[in-house]
């Protein structure tokens, strides 16, 4: 965050060691960095909420959505222009209508038996 190297922060501990003294320096350092912890907490918390404030995520979805919704729109504008045809969502033929159930018994259910023969007799 401040970029601070060995040297500099070497230099800033003499220096405090010779305006501080020796005895009080190790106190003020764990006052110091109690501060700072205290105020990054604080910063945390008020990011945090303003962003539930501000519902950033929330407005994340919609500029995704609506960003997908122009995609799809220009595809399909793209593809009317080169003279493609709309898929006819009522069209049998088409292989990526979904399969109606009452139409096609489930796999699990169990099926009539075939009719008997004559050869075919029970004992």
């Amino acid at each position: 965050m401040f970029d601070i190297g060995f040297f500099e922060l070497v230099l800033v501990l003499l220096l405090g060691l010779l305006v501080v003294g020796p005895a009080r320096l190790p106190e003020l350092v764990r006052q110091i960095l109690a501060r700072w912890r205290r105020l990054r907490a604080w910063l945390g918390s008020m990011q945090q909420e303003v962003e539930q404030q501000l519902d950033v995520h929330g407005l994340e979805q919609d500029l995704f959505n609506r960003d997908v919704m122009r995609s799809i729109n220009r595809d399909r504008d793209d593809a009317q222009r080169s003279g493609a045809p709309d898929p006819d969502p009522a069209d049998p033929t088409d292989p990526t209508d979904p399969v109606d159930p009452a139409s096609d018994p489930a796999p699990d259910q169990p099926q009539d038996p075939p009719p008997a023969r004559d050869g075919d007799r029970k004992a």
